[in-house]
């Protein structure tokens, strides 16, 4: 509901925007082939939008925003199975979340990640 009022907003030229959104990515199979998705962060959610928008950044590509909503997504549903909790249901290991998070941290030079 909180969306609705935002979809009429219309501005001339897309804006820059500071992160990537990995449900909404556009560019070229140029962009993909010099920044690849890390094959090492296979279940990673959580950092997963700011190791890839510092991966684009740092590799020169710049992000923007569409210049009106185009596309949206219920983030909350309540009694609907979520991502993060499939991990759990089918490995039963919760160092698939930890592991991925740290080399994230570790990327980004997170002081903790040097331990």
């Amino acid at each position: 509901e909180g969306l609705r009022r935002w979809d009429k907003l219309k501005i001339p030229i897309p804006r820059f925007a500071p992160f990537a959104a990995a449900g909404f990515l556009a560019g070229t199979a140029h962009m993909l082939r010099e920044v690849p998705f890390d094959p090492y962060l296979p279940w990673v959610f959580m950092g997963e939008e700011i190791i890839l928008s510092a991966r684009l950044w740092t590799s020169g590509y710049d992000m923007f925003s569409p210049a009106q909503a185009v596309v949206g997504h219920i983030y909350v549903r309540g009694n609907k199975p979520k991502f993060w909790d499939s991990i759990r249901r089918v490995y039963h290991r919760d160092d698939l979340e930890v592991l991925p998070l740290l080399r994230i941290k570790h990327e980004l030079g997170y002081p903790e990640a040097a331990r």
